[in-house]
């Protein structure tokens, strides 16, 4: 009943020249659930067992703003998932914080014994992740200083939590300088390994999606548009924002062209 995790599979690289599917990894077993992540970060398959805790079926709709639920030539979900998470977490539940610590170390360890000194967690960070940190330090596991990229609502509360009042352009670094939260993330498009980067112009190859497939954006160009102009007015000038399609990179320069309007300057 244990979740069982892979990560970093490159489809390029398999014997079968594809991505896995939920058949594949049912061969492994049908009574954990399984997940196994593609090497950019973008995607990742699970088995059936997953499927079915996830109560996902023929009948599940596809996911609207961005991404791709991959299915067979019966519409039978195939248990791939391309920039879009649509099994909850509950299934694969958080590992233990005594395994993230360790985790945290391995990696700052791999970094540090290659001269690096500052690493960055790019996605998903919180205040939960400040605090995780903030342990490691403490237990001396943490051997090269880390910057964070949050939400809006996670930079606000990593602010508050070091007590920075200032807020707009000062990095909120914890008290022994190896900690900080430096920006808020947001993700515009996918990836062109998974074919959910946001194209202009059709893919070349679009394997087994339409022809005229070009991906989607996660947001409307209104919706990011709101996104920077939150975060600005939330005294976040380092806005970081995914963008590898040449349509999502359209985007977001329109985005921080309208933050820079004098209605929205501070």
């Amino acid at each position: 009943g244990e979740a069982v995790l892979g990560v970093r599979y490159d489809d390029y690289f398999l014997e079968e020249g594809r991505h896995p599917t939920r058949w594949d990894l049912d061969q492994v077993s049908t009574e954990h659930p399984i997940k196994v992540t593609h090497f950019s970060g973008h995607g990742h398959v699970v088995n059936s067992y997953a499927l079915e805790k996830a109560g996902i079926t023929k009948d599940t709709p596809d996911p609207t703003g961005g991404g791709v639920m991959g299915r067979d030539k019966n519409g039978e979900p195939n248990g791939q998932f391309f920039d879009c998470n649509m099994v909850p977490s509950s299934v694969f539940p958080r590992t233990s914080t005594t395994n993230q610590l360790e985790a945290l170390a391995a990696g700052s360890e791999a970094y540090a014994s290659q001269g690096a000194t500052t690493v960055n967690n790019g996605a998903g960070s919180s205040l939960n992740t400040f605090k995780l940190h903030e342990e490691a330090v403490e237990k001396g596991y943490l051997k090269v200083r880390s910057t964070l990229w949050t939400s809006v609502n996670g930079g606000k509360q990593i602010r508050d939590y070091v007590g920075n009042k200032t807020g707009i352009t000062k990095a909120d670094w914890d008290e022994k300088g190896m900690i900080a939260s430096t920006g808020i993330k947001y993700f515009s498009d996918g990836s062109p390994q998974l074919r959910t980067a946001y194209m202009t112009d059709p893919y070349y190859d679009t394997g087994d999606l339409p022809e005229d497939w070009v991906s989607q954006p996660t947001m409307s160009p209104e919706q990011l548009i709101q996104s920077v102009v939150d975060a600005h007015e939330a005294g976040f000038d380092a806005i970081y924002i995914h963008a590898n399609g040449d349509a999502a990179v359209d985007m977001v320069l329109d985005a921080y062209e309208e933050v820079r309007k004098e209605g929205y300057r501070q």
